[in-house]
Order: C-alpha cells, then structure tokens, then sequence
C-alpha cells in the first residue's frame, strides 16, 4: 500500500506554491478597515487563466474528456496549495465539484459545458445548499427557494460565492442536478457582504431560467455516488493547507517577536500550543492522503475514509487558525493582520460541508445501517 507523496507529488506542489505566491491577488492583499464591510473584489481571472494553461482546472477530469486525468491525490496536491494561497479564484466550486459533477455524467450537454470549465473559458460555481447529503452535512448560510417547472429553474438563492461573476450555477433541484448560464435573461445577480473574504458572494434571482444540462433522478444518485469521495477528499486537502499555512504564519511570527528581551517562541507554553498544533495537523493529513488512496479504486469505505479525512482536517484547520491568531497577540486581530481571513475560511468550510460531529455521525450511520442497494 502506498498514499504518501512522491518527489513528483512535491515538485508539483512546489511549483503551484510559486506561481500562487507570484500571481494570486490572495486574502493577504487585504483592504483596509474602511471596506471590512463592503463586498471584495472581483475574481482573479489572470491567476485562472495561468491555472487552466497548465491544465489544472480539469486535473481530476478523464483525458477522454478534456482534463489531465490525474488522480485525487494529485488533486489534493494542488487543493492544500489553494488553501494556503486564498487566491480569488472559485477552485472548490469550479475546479474540484462542477468538473467532477459533470465528468460524471454522460451526456454531451454536461461534456460541453465541461470543457469550458477545464480550459478557463467559463468558471462555475455552486448553491451548495441545494446540495444532496453525500456532498454536505452543515447548514451553509442560504435559503433554498427553487422550483423546477416546464424544464426551468425558478428562484432565489443567497451566499452564493462568486456569484456576481461566474458564468454557471451547478445546483440540486427535485432530485436532480441542473446547470444553469447566468448569463440568461432571466437571471439577476447582487453582490452581498462574505463572510469568506476570499469568496466573494452574491445573492441570485432566478425567473424561468431553461438548463443547459439537466440529469435525471437517477443520473443524478449515479453520478454523486461515483465523486462524492473525491470532493470531500480534495476540500479536506484545502482545508490542510489552511491549516498548514496558519501554522507557519504563527511559527515565523514567534520566532521574530520579543517579549522580556527573548523570542516568544521560546517561551514554553506557545511551544506545546504550536507543536499540538502541527501533530494534529500531520495526523490529518496521513487521513486526507489515505481516503485518497481509497478514492481511486475505488476502495470499499472510500466515502467513510474521505468523511474521516474531513473531520480530522477541519478540526485541525480550525484549532492552527484560532492559534495563530492569539500567537499574534493584539495585532492578530486587527483587520490588516491576515490571521483572520484563515480563521474566517475554516469556519466557513465547517459551516459549509458540516461540523466533524455531523460527519462521523453520517460515518457512524452508515456504519450501524445495513447496506444499502
């Protein structure tokens, strides 16, 4: 059995890293306190077309249709690198869900619209709270008006990221999965305040709006059980690059601020805090690379490793956040300071997919029921 990274596997995150530091328009190139409640900026589409040149929008995607074909550990590579960065890009609902979704139908609508996602022509973006409880246990912020009548879509959704600028809206409606341009008629799109800063969001309104693609029930159950796995593996990733990142920023911070004539960072107390803080994020991460490994064979318990994976990460994510947040003292919570933009993602994901409760409840029920057919 191997899931740990290769040199390759660290080659490729190495070189993700660099051209995210180089070119992201990311959380750490804040705004001032005068905008804290204004809406952020627009997508970085110059950082989305560097990303599809090299082919990593579709990176899970079969080469049959479009992607790199890579494998959902290499997809985890890339996912920790955007977790770290913050870039202003919709790589959870475009990159990582709407390409998987699609790629998992059959139908040539879904393929079409597939292959502007992979090559940077279109981004997407999701209503999560439309989403089926294989994708998501939590309670994302939103409400879920949506009828589906005469082959459109009808509506009004709120907190949807990247909203105001995305091309499609992947949602879940009557049991079945619906693309939707938005840049129909029938579509009217205001942007809100995020509590994500680095998810610019937008309330939508939506009148008779005719899908691009529309799945059947069953299609539907078909194509979720297949990638479900996958995108709960590659959002525990983003999660541990959150995380990994706090943890460094706390770590440098400690090792250059003075107390009492020494580095904080060799006072006793900040060490055990941080030292907790990287095993429980390491131990996370052998979970995230093992559901993984799991995703590809698939092996049985894929979901349950992938839920696993998920609870660990966001736990993890969470806890490096919070603490490099007091490592900075008073400066940590000012608005110039970034400890708060990853505080601000790892509450939104665990508000978003589910708490690690909700998710090893979901484990434990499906351990404790009989199988289902």
């Amino acid at each position: 059995m191997q899931f740990s990274l290769t040199e390759e596997h660290a080659q490729v995150a190495a070189t993700v890293r660099q051209l995210l530091a180089d070119g992201a328009h990311n959380a750490d190139n804040a705004s001032s306190a005068d905008s804290a409640t204004a809406a952020p900026d627009r997508l970085n589409g110059d950082l989305l077309a560097t990303l599809a040149k090299l082919d990593l929008l579709g990176l899970a995607v079969p080469e049959a249709l479009g992607g790199a074909g890579a494998t959902t550990l290499e997809l985890v590579v890339l996912a920790e690198e955007i977790g770290a960065a913050l870039p202003l890009v919709p790589f959870a609902a475009s990159a990582v869900v709407s390409t998987l979704v699609l790629a998992a139908h059959e139908e040539p609508e879904a393929h079409a619209a597939l292959s502007r996602l992979v090559d940077g022509t279109a981004t997407s973006t999701t209503a999560w709270m439309t989403f089926p409880g294989e994708l998501r246990t939590g309670s994302p912020a939103g409400t879920v008006n949506l009828r589906l009548a005469d082959g459109a879509v009808s509506g009004e959704l709120v907190a949807i990221p990247f909203g105001a600028d995305a091309d499609f809206l992947l949602v879940f409606v009557n049991d079945t999965t619906a693309l939707l341009d938005l840049t129909s008629p029938g579509v009217r799109r205001t942007r809100t305040a995020s509590f994500d800063l680095s998810e610019p969001t937008a309330s939508i309104r939506l009148d008779g709006v005719p899908p691009l693609f529309l799945s059947t029930p069953a299609q539907t159950a078909k194509a979720i059980r297949r990638v479900a796995p996958a995108i709960l593996t590659a959002l525990a990733g983003e999660l541990l690059g959150t995380g990994r990142q706090a943890l460094d920023n706390a770590i440098a911070y400690a090792n250059q601020r003075e107390q009492f004539g020494r580095v904080i960072g060799s006072f006793q107390a900040l060490k055990h805090m941080l030292a907790d803080r990287y095993v429980q994020l390491e131990a996370a991460r052998g979970l995230v690379h093992y559901a993984a490994w799991a995703c590809e064979g698939p092996q049985p318990g894929a979901e349950l490793a992938a839920r696993g994976a998920l609870a660990a990460a966001s736990d993890a994510a969470l806890a490096a956040a919070a603490d490099n947040l007091q490592t900075h003292g008073g400066i940590g919570f000012t608005w110039e300071q970034s400890a708060h933009r990853y505080l601000r993602r790892a509450r939104a994901r665990r508000s978003l997919l589910g708490t690690p409760a909700r998710q090893l409840d979901h484990i434990a029920e499906r351990i404790l029921t009989p199988a289902r057919g």
